[in-house]
Order: structure tokens, then sequence, then C-alpha cells
């Protein structure tokens, strides 16, 4: 008989508590949210102004330089200015060139650690 009024009581308690519990976790989502808005906003996305100044829809600031000083020469050593698939073949051939470069070092830094052990 006693059971059939405490465990209404204690679900009803416990409902409260988990309901308390669900609330207060809400208030600190909130507050969490604007903290982190204030402290560290989100980035500007400028991809748009990029897409319509450039026609790119991502510049890194490397490739730029890379192309900009490659339209520079070929227009000064032959007064053609390359079109953009000729800057992204360009830009293509610089990043496996410098790939292949850095695998050769590799290898040569792994052999000479291999000979300075034997």
């Amino acid at each position: 008989m006693l059971r059939r009024f405490v465990l209404p009581l204690l679900g009803r308690k416990l409902v409260a508590e988990l309901a308390g519990i669900r609330q207060a976790l809400n208030q600190q989502t909130l507050i969490l949210a604007r903290l982190a808005d204030r402290l560290a906003p989100e980035p500007v996305d400028d991809r748009d102004s990029v897409k319509h100044d450039t026609g790119v829809t991502h510049l890194d600031v490397n490739d730029a330089l890379l192309a900009q000083a490659y339209i520079a020469r070929t227009q000064r050593d032959t007064g053609h200015t390359p079109d953009d698939d000729e800057v992204l073949i360009y830009l293509a051939d610089e990043r496996t060139t410098d790939l292949h470069k850095r695998l050769i070092e590799r290898d040569e830094q792994l052999a000479r650690l291999a000979e300075s052990r034997a």
C-alpha cells in the first residue's frame, strides 16, 4: 500500500528535478553561445567578394602571390597575359615540383640518418 503512494511521488520529484536540470543546461548553453560570439565571433566569409573580383571561389595567399608573379613574368617575357586555365596549370605544376623536391630531400635525409647509425 505504501508503495502505491511513494512511487508516484518519487516519480514526480524525479521529473521535476530533471526539468530543472534541463532548464539550467539550456541557460548555460545560451550564456556560452553569447560568450563565444563575443570572444570569438565567426569569421567573415569574404569568398563571395573574392569570387566576384577574381572568379575564384577560394584564394590562398601563397597561391595568389605565385599566380601574380607568374602573370607578371609571362607578360614581361612574352607580352601575353595568361588566362585562368594557364594560371591554374602553373600552380598545379608548382605544387607537384615542390612536393617532388620535398620527397627527394626527405629520402636523402633518411639515407644520411641510416649511414650515421651504421
